[in-house]
């Protein structure tokens, strides 16, 4: 049975540009047992809108009984972790319903070579798994052989880096790969790699016997299709969270959004169900307009609208600043309704 309690926020500090680490004390009902990094808490919490919403925020880490971490990252989409990010300070209660998720280090540890796969805040699994495999390093206990491939538009916009680069220089079990879609890479350190995380980017020379994916729907799909690739028998461990944080299942009739294109000095007009993404629907109506890897990280379906109302799931590529000047990815982008218009 689902219950409400309230949490307490004792410490904030940042994680990376437009993310936040949240210190959180829970109530003494919740058993210790149940908070494990990698589990999530749910956290009911009103979007810009006032509207109520439920969403799940991974157990970064346990730091004491009833007292946990979780990391929230700014989308600029008006969604419950921008209000979180905005508004919530030490001292303020957040309201929560269960805990929930069974990712943990006991789902990975008799694994010999675990591979993990991280798109933008996704990495808050990854880096759940990875501090309890300190742990029990720590405690002489057997640990697998991690290598850790995260995908972010920027350096700057990496959450836990030094502590991810200092685990790496000092391990003999873990390694990570950082791969930066929205900024040259000017650096001879092997960690980073400019682009996207592709197939030839895998360790396919290494044995991996199970995988852990963390990302948007969108990017958790990709990733375990390069996965199955490398080795069609790879468990795989995924946390995918939605592609739109305020999505609702479309209705059987949705209302049909009329959409004005520009694309190099001409005018396309079309129309789009609310459930379909606008990328689907510039392509289905023979709109130029590039695109790679469909999953909001590599930024080439990038548009700007003029008007009209669209929800923007949360993207690994566009900063603050444009999403303010009113950027979106297509294929992250979906129509409400009446008119649209944009530009490519």
């Amino acid at each position: 049975m689902e219950r409400l309690t309230f949490l307490s926020c004792e410490k904030i500090s940042d994680a990376a540009t437009n993310t936040k680490t949240y210190l959180l004390r829970l109530p003494q009902c919740i058993e210790p047992n149940e908070l494990k990094p990698g589990r999530y808490i749910a956290i009911n919490h009103p979007d810009r809108s006032g509207t109520a919403q439920q969403r799940n925020y991974s157990i970064t880490a346990v730091r004491d009984i009833n007292q946990i971490e979780i990391t929230v990252k700014r989308t600029g989409n008006n969604g419950v972790s921008d209000t979180l990010y905005s508004n919530v300070g030490c001292g303020s209660l957040l309201c929560f319903s269960n805990v929930g998720g069974n990712i943990t280090s006991d789902s990975i540890i008799a694994y010999r070579h675990v591979l993990m796969l991280a798109g933008g805040i996704g990495i808050t699994l990854p880096i759940a798994l990875i501090r309890s495999l300190v742990e029990l390093e720590s405690k002489d206990k057997p640990i697998p052989r991690v290598t850790l491939l995260v995908s972010s538009p920027t350096i700057a916009s990496i959450p836990f880096l030094a502590e991810l680069l200092a685990l790496a220089f000092r391990s003999n079990w873990f390694n990570v790969r950082f791969f930066i879609t929205r900024e040259s890479i000017d650096t001879h350190s092997h960690h980073f790699t400019g682009g996207r995380l592709v197939k030839l980017s895998l360790p396919d020379s290494v044995p991996v016997d199970a995988a852990v994916i963390c990302g948007s729907h969108g990017f958790s799909v990709a990733q375990q299709v390069l996965v199955k690739e490398l080795n069609h028998n790879i468990p795989c461990f995924i946390e995918a969270f939605s592609s739109v944080e305020q999505s609702e299942p479309a209705a059987e009739h949705s209302p049909l959004t009329t959409v004005c294109a520009r694309s190099n000095q001409q005018d396309h007009h079309f129309q789009v169900s609310s459930g379909q993404t606008l990328l689907d629907a510039l392509e289905a109506n023979q709109v130029p307009i590039r695109s790679q890897c469909r999953s909001g990280i590599c930024g080439s379906c990038r548009i700007k609208v003029i008007s009209g109302a669209c929800k923007r799931a949360p993207d690994f590529s566009l900063s603050t600043t444009e999403l303010e000047a009113g950027f979106a990815l297509a294929c992250c982008t979906y129509a409400e309704g009446g008119e649209l218009s944009i530009e490519i």
